[in-house]
């Protein structure tokens, strides 16, 4: 993958629930922060981040954004992988086919200008994967 930078889950800096913090340091032990949080506040936080990144508009085809979509499942990430570099805005349509894999996680990331590849604990970070978790070879591209 060729100019984006994969990172392992040591080295997230942009961890939503971190938005109210004083400090962008990965390593501050930010854990009583986080627990006062509902999984409702960081999801609201995570889409307005999301959105305010992206414009409200949709990566691909710039309608009016209407879901935060998860590049990587949050079903994946121990935290729910609530992070910028994790999300995309997406219109209805787009995000139906992002979801059904029609839309890669690279051709996402290349839409919202994501340089960055996050990536769940425990996975390889010289391998790439879709949606699910499920690794693939070489980059999948479907649009035109």
């Amino acid at each position: 993958m060729s100019g984006q930078m994969r990172d392992s889950h040591s080295n997230y800096d942009h961890r939503i629930s971190y938005t109210d913090s004083t400090s962008d340091n990965p390593n501050q032990n930010n854990t009583e922060h986080m627990i006062h949080k509902t999984k409702k506040q960081i999801r609201a936080e995570f889409r307005d981040a999301v959105f305010g990144r992206d414009g409200h508009r949709c990566v691909i085809c710039e309608r009016e954004a209407v879901d935060a979509h998860h590049i990587i499942d949050r079903s994946l990430w121990p935290d729910g992988g609530y992070y910028l570099d994790n999300g995309v805005s997406l219109c209805d349509e787009h995000h139906c086919a992002a979801e059904e894999g029609a839309i890669s996680c690279e051709e996402l990331r290349k839409m919202a200008e994501i340089t960055r590849v996050l990536l769940p604990l425990g996975f390889d970070s010289a391998k790439s994967y879709n949606k699910w978790g499920n690794e693939i070879q070489g980059v999948v591209c479907h649009l035109k």
